[in-house]
């Protein structure tokens, strides 16, 4: 019997181990009440899942601004007054979607030579999860030629009722032979959830020194200076 309730213990530990090595992302709110019913507040507070091995991104509430959280530190992106970025590192915000996961241990996947963006990367994406079912989050790490990213920046009372309207005040930076960390999310499933509709990525891009952030819309690098990382199976 005692043998018995070791065993059963051991497999329940070994369960438990296995289930909070590396998570299936979770999803807070969904980017289409935000864009077409302009559902703004916030849904979840980052002081609640900011943990180390914890990743994760999403907008700020109300659309000030964008978020990333990497391995337990949340930091912020807001454009200021003159047009540039302000990135703080702040706990205390929220955000009304927002996808995240819990990953102790990463594996690299090393990038053939022929991808080298972001939409040959989701071709790559989709033979690597072949599983129409498969979401993940992954890390992309090197120094890019050229990326463009946002971060929104909606002005005060502004009613928000379609993509068009959410990303007024929005402003791009370009970030050429940048050295960068990138965390992204794959899904075939969650188009107006977490991706927009014409894509299966969402990508939040930060620079290494930490002085800039935001989300991706475009990025290109040089075959062998770009890194990419699962989650360990």
């Amino acid at each position: 019997m005692l043998y018995r309730f070791l065993s059963i213990t051991c497999l329940l530990l070994i369960t438990d181990f296995q289930n909070t090595y590396s998570q299936a992302p979770a999803i807070i709110g969904a980017m289409k009440r935000v864009m077409w019913s302009g559902e703004l507040q916030g849904n979840i507070s980052l002081d609640t899942i900011a943990h180390p091995h914890t990743y994760g991104m999403g907008p700020l509430a109300y659309l000030k601004g964008e978020l990333l959280l990497w391995d337990g530190t949340v930091y912020s992106a807001r454009v200021r007054h003159n047009g540039t970025a302000q990135i703080d590192t702040n706990r205390q915000v929220t955000a009304p979607f927002f996808a995240y996961s819990t990953v102790e241990a990463w594996s690299e996947v090393v990038l053939p030579d022929s991808v080298r963006n972001a939409s040959q990367l989701e071709q790559f994406m989709a033979a690597l999860y072949p599983d129409p079912a498969a979401i993940t989050l992954f890390r992309l790490e090197g120094i890019v030629d050229s990326s463009v990213t946002h971060i929104v920046n909606l002005p005060e009372g502004t009613t928000v009722r379609s993509p068009q309207d959410a990303h007024q005040g929005k402003v791009s930076y370009t970030h050429t032979r940048a050295m960068v960390q990138v965390l992204g999310f794959y899904s075939r499933n969650h188009q107006g959830i977490f991706t927009h509709h014409d894509s299966f990525l969402h990508m939040h891009l930060v620079t290494h020194d930490r002085s800039a952030m935001g989300h991706m819309d475009a990025l290109q690098w040089t075959p062998g200076a770009m890194k990419l990382f699962v989650p360990q199976e």
